[in-house]
């Protein structure tokens, strides 16, 4: 399916005034002239001259300085007039004619909308998509017009994954699959993903791809996991995280045929701390213990915090029994 048909006008410099726009001069075009029945002419100034519609919107433009639309009818079909910078060429712009019935409903419905939409062809080429998938991706519109969605904002070691949904998205469709995304810059969006067929008259013409941007969702996730995780004074992971440590560490022993030390550590007298000095400094003496801990022991071993005075530390690939003994006298020889 063509995207639109269009003519590219460019100029010597930026112009932001009719009479500087009538100086434009034809650079490409496809199906422009032959759908508007206009002979074909190299200035801006010959096309506006054959249609009155085209200069009152090109005036239009001149004035508000944006992209504009407006609905146009040749024949039995309708369409949208587009006229707008072209980001590809520089000091240009482009008169683009869009088929009504595809990409209107499509504005119609989406524009709106405080997710991210995008409209794609049956080849995954993007027909258009609304302001929410430009602030999100950092994409202006018509810098992504006719491009491959997947090879735009898929991963590389990906692409065949997001292949893989749009087929999914035109037999079925699907919804919030969670899948990253990149922006123009390269840098990963974790984003829910739905598709679904886009239709008229019952056949299936298009994909239309919403995309939810989850990164607060995420860091919130996260977060909460560190929280379940890890002890609040000494950052340490918790004892709900040492036995995942200790089943990811033995089951590398098992492989490696090593083995496996688990330490278990209390304070001596501890209550006394508390109850002599206060729980404010028997905090700064747990503190100081678990730092003490962590720099004794390697970075592939984990130090955990069991609770109250008591810590556990996982050791890795222990080659003999022996080799405990020397561990253990390293860890109590940091507290000499």
């Amino acid at each position: 399916m063509d995207i639109s048909s269009f003519a590219v006008f460019v100029f010597k410099r930026k112009v932001k005034t009719l009479r500087g726009f009538l100086n434009g001069v034809l650079k490409e075009e496809k199906n422009f002239f032959k759908i508007l029945s206009l002979k074909r002419c190299e200035t801006l100034k010959d096309l506006v001259l054959q249609n009155d519609f085209l200069l009152r919107a090109l005036k239009a433009y001149a004035v508000l300085g944006r992209q504009i639309t407006f609905p146009i009818k040749f024949g039995e079909k309708e369409y949208v007039l587009e006229i707008s910078e072209y980001s590809y060429k520089p000091f240009s712009i482009i008169f683009r004619l869009i088929e009504r019935d595809i990409i209107t409903i499509f504005r119609e419905t989406n524009y709106n909308l405080p997710v991210a939409t995008v409209l794609l062809d049956n080849d995954s080429k993007i027909l258009d998509a609304n302001p929410q998938f430009e602030r999100l991706f950092g994409f202006k519109r018509e810098e992504i017009i006719g491009k491959n969605l997947n090879e735009l904002i898929v991963p590389k070691d990906e692409i065949q994954d997001g292949f893989n949904l749009d087929k999914i998205a035109k037999k079925t469709g699907y919804i919030r699959v969670e899948r990253e995304r990149l922006n123009k810059y390269g840098k990963k969006i974790p984003v829910l993903v739905s598709g679904a067929p886009f239709k008229i008259s019952g056949d299936t013409i298009g994909i239309i791809g919403v995309y939810e941007d989850i990164r607060d969702i995420k860091k919130i996730r996260q977060a909460l996991y560190y929280q379940a995780t890890h002890d609040i004074l000494t950052s340490l992971p918790n004892r709900y995280l040492l036995e995942d440590r200790f089943n990811i560490e033995k089951a590398r022993a098992d492989r490696s045929g090593s083995k496996v030390a688990l330490f278990f550590i209390d304070i001596n007298r501890f209550k006394d701390i508390n109850d002599t000095y206060g729980h404010e400094i028997g905090d700064r003496v747990i503190k100081f213990v678990a730092d003490k801990l962590v720099k004794s022991v390697r970075k592939t071993d984990s130090v955990v915090r069991f609770g109250g005075d008591e810590f556990v530390i996982v050791f890795d690939e222990v080659k003999q029994i022996e080799d405990i003994v020397s561990i253990a006298l390293k860890v109590v020889n940091a507290f000499s």
